[in-house]
């Protein structure tokens, strides 16, 4: 099916049968695909800010470069999807499936991830700065120079993970003093690479972990970007 270029605003396409189509610079900003079947879709450079994708399936397909802000993807089915250089900020990925995923130069920032399942997903280059992974699953992705300033790792399993050259600066990997809602450290092993990555003195690492053993970096927390009043 060739839909390359379609406007498809505000469509109601839920359980829509898509697999394998060419959406190509469609425009689908709002649409309802909630459920929708778009195993091998090629979306490259569509529009799908505040798109509904709850629980659709993605398997496969191409969304390189595609404009996902807001959108709603929680529980969708992501796996082996190509998504370089994709615009996921502030988009819902909670338990969403992207194992084995790419996600180079992704831009997630603030996006919620929480619970999702990343094993083996590759975000290299990815930011991610603010981003909440709570209780995700990232065994063996590959993290390399990864943005993570701010972003809230408590529970997440990195068993086996990249993280080398990854920027974590006032990153959370364990509950801080100021949590109400513990949610407890991350987990990782031996094989976790933490060679090279940056952290700062704002950074919350578990209990008995220490970062220059294992080959990070200590850097200053960033300065307070100056807002309007500051300059009056």
């Amino acid at each position: 099916m060739k839909l390359r270029g379609a406007h498809l605003e505000r469509a109601n396409l839920q359980r829509a049968h898509l697999e394998g189509a060419n959406l190509g610079l469609a425009r689908l900003d709002g649409a309802d695909l909630r459920k929708a079947r778009l195993e091998g879709a090629h979306l490259g450079e569509a529009r799908l800010e505040g798109v509904d994708l709850r629980d659709a399936h993605l398997e496969e397909a191409d969304l390189r470069g595609v404009k996902l802000e807001g959108a709603k993807l929680r529980d969708a089915h992501l796996e082996r999807a190509y998504l370089g250089e994709a615009r996921l900020e502030g988009a819902n990925l909670g338990e969403a499936r992207l194992e084995g995923a790419y996600l180079g130069e992704a831009r997630l920032e603030g996006a919620y991830l929480g619970e999702a399942r990343l094993e083996g997903a590759y975000l290299g280059e990815a930011r991610l700065e603010g981003a909440k992974l709570r209780g995700a699953r990232l065994e063996g992705a590959y993290l390399g120079g990864a943005r993570l300033e701010g972003t809230d790792l408590r529970g997440v399993h990195l068993e086996g993970a990249n993280l080398r050259f990854a920027r974590l600066e006032g990153a959370k990997l364990a509950d801080g003093d100021d949590d109400w809602f513990l949610l407890g450290p991350c987990t990782f092993d031996e094989n976790t690479q933490w060679q090279d990555a940056t952290y700062s003195p704002s950074t919350v690492f578990p209990e008995g972990f220490d970062p220059k053993t294992r080959g990070m970096k200590l850097v200053d927390d960033p300065e307070p970007e100056e807002t309007p009043e500051d300059n009056d």
